[in-house]
């Protein structure tokens, strides 16, 4: 149960009473989009574990996820993931984006490999991080299927 507000001719919000909403379409085509808030990520692979708040959204049998600002750390291994990912996101097979990373203090282009419920950083599309310096993953927005 929750509140709706009906806007012209475009969306119907319902909220629920809490930070989650669904987005209906007035017109009654298309899918719904549901607003599923945020979860916290953890990056791992580093001397401390930060986190960072991840938004996401799910279309479909499309996720979007944003990290809003960098996520990074100083590196004492080659691994670099980000975990806490809950199920609803998980895709049937893993799913690559190309994202900015940072490794050993220098941007450069990298891989988000999303598969169950974490998401594996890697330099261009295979390479691991040097486990000396700042890494971790500038901020992003990746886009992937579920299914």
């Amino acid at each position: 149960t929750g509140t709706e507000y009906n806007t012209p001719a475009i969306l119907r919000i319902v909220t629920t009473g809490t930070t989650a909403a669904k987005l209906k379409s007035n017109s009654g085509k298309g899918t719904d989009t549901e607003l599923l808030s945020s979860f916290t990520g953890t990056l791992t692979g580093c001397t401390t574990s930060p986190t960072a708040s991840i938004s996401y959204s799910i279309e479909g049998n499309v996720a979007t996820l944003t990290l809003p600002a960098a996520l990074t750390a100083k590196s004492n291994t080659t691994a670099c993931t980000i975990t806490g990912i809950p199920a609803a996101l998980t895709p049937v097979n893993t799913q690559n984006c190309a994202v900015t990373v940072e490794d050993n203090t220098v941007f450069q282009s990298g891989t988000a490999r999303v598969s169950g419920t974490t998401i594996t950083l890697l330099i261009g599309t295979l390479g691991n991080f040097t486990a000396a310096g700042t890494k971790g993953a500038s901020g992003f927005t990746i886009i992937y299927a579920l299914v």
